[in-house]
């Protein structure tokens, strides 16, 4: 039995590592607006396929907050592009799992009423008393 180097399937990887991927991410998901009022926070969680060319070709969430948060999570994952190592000319599809974490935008102060010009005209008339 020949024990020969161990050659193992390589990963694909985010250009600029899982810094610029967070980045990439945070930069791109949207809060869903209808659900601004009920100031849900959390995290979707989203399995994805990677073909071997490096784009996302299926995403599933694993555990998800909404309909809304869901497909928004989806949205963002399947803008990702990988980098994929040559891997002896073998045909893969990869899986990894992404969170997708969601916080509420921070409430808008209420913008104060300007203030309404009034127009305002005086008249007067001047009697000068009698007798002086």
């Amino acid at each position: 039995m020949k024990h020969g180097k161990h050659q193992s399937i390589r990963q694909p990887e985010y250009a600029g590592g899982p810094k610029a991927l967070d980045a990439f991410v945070k930069e791109n998901v949207r809060y869903p607006e209808s659900r601004i009022p009920d100031q849900i926070k959390g995290v979707v969680r989203v399995k994805a396929d990677i073909n071997k060319k490096g784009e996302v070709v299926r995403a599933k969430v694993i555990s998800g907050l909404g309909k809304e948060f869901d497909d928004e999570a989806i949205r963002v994952v399947q803008l990702l592009k990988f980098l994929v190592p040559e891997n002896r000319d073998i045909k893969i599809t990869f899986h990894k799992q992404f969170n997708i974490t969601f916080n509420p935008p921070k409430p808008q102060p209420k913008p104060k009423p300007k203030a309404k010009q009034v127009n305002i005209q005086i008249s007067y008339h001047y009697t000068p008393k009698s007798g002086d």
